[in-house]
């Protein structure tokens, strides 16, 4: 019994990752067809309804009351009213505000089944890498069907897909009730260790900065055909690797990830500069996003072993929200690539670094 309630947790924290990366391409499609091409925009968006959600886990806990099945519903409902409406009133303005919509919507369900997973999980380490499997695995399907129905022209199709996740959600979560509410109220404490905040947030900035630049490389040099590269290699390797220490547990604890991340890092800059040609950089770089998802599984866990007794859906959506304004800080620094290149390779090495000489902490 307790085994089928965890893989139901699972298939809907897959089903909402997935629900998220559907939409999110949908909304981006219609977008640039009405010649809007901020995409800094969206990222702000996103960063708000974070921080939303981080207010209400802290003060006002309104969204923790309403029932959890409730949110696919409004969900649906927000998807069903775009339908109606789209082409009757100002598209950019429609499509955005859904997009902020069901941003809120799907990040209280994620961030739900986190806290709910992390809870049944005998071990925090098999629960964020089980959640960084899925959560890798959603987005290569997500991006396999976006890619698939952008050659084919079928850009609609999105939106009933993104239909059909949403009701396989209603149906997953009718009869789930949020146990976090059922036991006494966690407390909400002084945070400790801050400087985990800004190591979560150059990471996590690190396996997602890259990949633009990198496809940019692709249609420079005329092989347009591959330049899906960058998005699925990196995510195939981490894939890979989080596998292989699901089944190597001790491989998780070595020090072999921090000692490869830095030099790895060092030539994968170094091959930015010279211009080496961009396939040997992606596979370096698929590398390195493997390293940094599984640095951050360590880092997310030692984290939350040192705020164990805080609220933790407040501790999980505040690592969510510092890393989002971080990405959202690099992004604004986008007109100076290289400066911002080398200056979060740094910044990365410098915590990796600080990992090491403090190993005992993240044991």
């Amino acid at each position: 019994m307790k085994d089928s309630k965890k893989n139901i947790e699972y298939a809907v924290y897959f089903l909402n990752l997935l629900a998220s990366s559907l939409f999110y391409s949908y909304i981006t499609t219609n977008l640039l067809e009405m010649n809007f091409s901020n995409s800094l925009f969206i990222v702000v968006l996103s960063s708000i309804a974070s921080l939303i959600i981080l207010g209400d886990t802290r003060y006002t806990r309104l969204l923790e009351k309403i029932q959890i099945r409730i949110f696919p519903i409004l969900g649906l409902v927000i998807a069903i009213f775009l339908l109606i409406v789209s082409g009757k009133v100002n598209g950019i303005v429609l499509y955005l505000t859904a997009f902020f919509l069901m941003e809120i919507v799907v990040s209280v369900l994620l961030l739900v089944f986190q806290t709910t997973i992390l809870k049944d999980e005998m071990s925090l380490t098999v629960g964020f890498l089980n959640m960084q499997l899925i959560r890798t695995i959603a987005v290569l399907f997500g991006f396999f069907i976006g890619t698939i129905l952008g050659q084919l022209n079928y850009k609609n199709l999105f939106f009933y897909i993104f239909l059909v996740v949403i009701i396989l959600n209603i149906l997953a979560t009718f009869n789930y009730s949020d146990k976090s509410k059922q036991i006494k109220e966690e407390s909400t404490e002084k945070v400790k260790g801050i400087h985990f905040y800004f190591m979560i947030g150059f990471l996590s900035t690190a396996t997602v900065l890259w990949i633009p630049l990198l496809t940019k490389e692709f249609i420079s040099e005329k092989m347009v055909t591959i330049s899906w590269l960058p998005f699925v290699l990196p995510g195939v390797a981490s894939m890979l690797f989080i596998i292989l220490q699901k089944r190597r547990t001790w491989f998780f604890d070595s020090m072999f990830m921090e000692l490869t991340f830095i030099p790895l890092f060092i030539i994968f800059i170094v091959s930015r500069f010279l211009g080496v040609f961009p396939i040997i950089q992606v596979v370096i770089f698929s590398i390195i996003v493997a390293l940094s998802l599984s640095l951050g599984v360590r880092i997310r866990k030692t984290f939350l072993e040192l705020n164990i007794k805080n609220n933790m859906k407040y501790i999980l959506q505040s690592l969510t929200v510092s890393s989002a304004f971080i990405s959202l800080f690099f992004s604004l620094l986008g007109t100076y690539e290289r400066l911002v290149e080398v200056m979060l390779a740094i910044l990365c090495m410098s915590c990796v670094c600080f990992m090491i000489i403090r190993r005992r902490d993240f044991k």
